[in-house]
């Protein structure tokens, strides 16, 4: 096993031992939900940052075909990292799925536990951490 495997393999043994059984609102389908990780948000810096404070928020909008991209591509992120059972790839392979098959309204739901759920499980303010930036967003 080459280093790569063995941090995939400690991360995926991490996010399973600190998973919790969700049901999802809207296709009612129970599944398996980790909290994001700190090193995930601080990874993902600024933009993590405008999609806390401004996702949902009335008047703030994602207007531009570039924020919408961005947006799309944190969301498939964010699920990638959430979503323990089953696991959510770009290129599923068994027991797996494409994060098209989830629901929007489900993968937000998703994505706001795993915020919810890492801000509370650790006294972690995230919302700062996000603000810190990122080296790929500066």
């Amino acid at each position: 096993m080459d280093a790569a495997e063995s941090f995939r393999e400690r991360n995926t043994k991490e996010a399973e031992l600190v998973s919790e059984i969700v049901t999802l609102p809207k296709s009612g389908i129970n599944v398996r939900l980790a909290p994001l990780r700190p090193e995930w948000i601080m990874a993902h810096g600024l933009l993590f940052h405008r999609m806390t404070m401004n996702v949902g928020e009335r008047g703030k909008a994602l207007t531009s075909e570039q924020e919408i991209l961005e947006f799309a591509e944190m969301m498939i992120e964010a699920m990638q990292a959430v979503f323990v059972e089953p696991r959510v790839r770009l290129n599923p392979g068994r027991g797996e799925i494409p994060p098209w098959l989830v629901d929007n309204e489900d993968a937000l739901f998703a994505v706001s536990w795993a915020i919810e759920k890492a801000a509370s499980g650790g006294g972690i303010d995230l919302r700062a951490m996000a603000a810190w930036g990122s080296p790929r967003m500066a």
